[in-house]
């Protein structure tokens, strides 16, 4: 393998190349984290090369990209600078803006098949958190009805999850919390799913039973859990009176 340029401004600079320079310096020097001001001061050329051309839609510098293209156990390096949070605003264009050709693929929060539409989906969660972390509230609250949704499926199939059910207002703190605390480019939604693996194991668990349940039936009569709810006379709390050796009359 040959070693990592040491002169990179007497290298022609193109994005293959810049993304090779980092990964071998990175792997070189083996720094616990990285941010735009350590690539600035160690590779000035490879920084200016990607000050110059990789932009988002909005003119800022996209570090999303270039650190989704470094090796994988590398991303987890970058600890981006904190910029100061702006005071939140509203402003649907710059959400347009912002997703460009991804505006109309938001679909992929409903569906999502193939590698596709997984990478799409990946592109489009660091857009939005990253309008969010600046104080954009439409794409703060659309982002969270796309990810309540996406949740909301994951739930369904998935048991490590369902803690998360009867919850709603935990998991919207949840959901909010990791739009904010995102910081590299690794899948949101794996770094969303993990998360909330995680923080859900303090939750109590939920059981869902209907009150039209059938608990005893004979030939006689037929009684269903609503007849059996009663008020404790001393909390005042409604709860099921169940008896085992219950008995219908």
């Amino acid at each position: 393998m040959r070693s990592c340029a040491k002169h990179t401004d007497n290298v022609t600079m193109n994005f293959d190349t810049a993304i090779y320079v980092l990964n071998e310096r990175l792997r070189k020097e083996q720094p616990e984290e990285i941010s735009s001001s350590w690539i600035s001061s160690r590779l000035p050329a490879v920084y200016q090369f990607i000050w110059r051309t990789i932009r988002t839609p909005l003119g800022d510098i996209n570090w999303d990209w270039v650190i989704s293209h470094l090796e994988w156990e590398l991303q987890k390096l970058w600890h981006p600078q904190r910029f100061r949070r702006k005071a939140e605003y509203t402003d649907a264009v710059e959400v347009q803006i912002a997703l460009g050709n991804y505006y109309d693929k938001r679909y992929v929060f409903f569906s999502a098949p193939t590698e596709v539409e997984w990478d799409i989906r990946r592109r489009i969660c660091a857009i939005f958190a990253r309008l969010a972390q600046r104080g954009n509230k439409t794409a703060e609250e659309e982002f969270l009805e796309l990810l309540r949704f996406m949740v909301q499926k994951w739930m369904e199939y998935r048991p490590m999850l369902w803690r998360w059910k009867g919850y709603p207002e935990d998991l919207d703190k949840a959901l909010r919390r990791c739009i904010h605390c995102y910081r590299y480019t690794g899948n949101f939604t794996s770094y969303l799913y993990i998360s909330l693996i995680k923080a859900g194991r303090g939750l109590p668990k939920f059981y869902v039973s209907s009150l039209d349940k059938v608990l005893f039936d004979d030939s006689r009569t037929e009684v269903r859990r609503l007849d059996s709810v009663v008020q404790d006379p001393e909390t005042g709390d409604i709860k099921l009176f169940e008896r085992a050796d219950y008995v219908a009359v």
